[in-house]
């Protein structure tokens, strides 16, 4: 899943600040940062987000 992607997905309910995609060689690592202006839009996007379905994988909130 590219950038664009990504963004098209979790800026649905709040603005994204800036995304950050790991790659490794031409491919990316299957993970990615998300990085949100206010914490109250991140607290909106892992309550509607968290444990859905993003392409292969299943999303999850970062402990820590």
């Amino acid at each position: 899943m590219g950038e664009k992607k990504i963004y098209n997905l979790f800026s649905a309910d709040a603005p994204i600040h800036s995304i950050v995609l790991p790659q490794e060689g031409e491919h990316n690592r299957g993970f990615c940062f998300i990085q949100y202006y206010c914490n109250s839009d991140v607290e909106t996007v892992v309550e509607k987000m968290n444990g859905s379905t993003v392409g292969v994988g299943v999303w999850r909130e970062c402990e820590g």
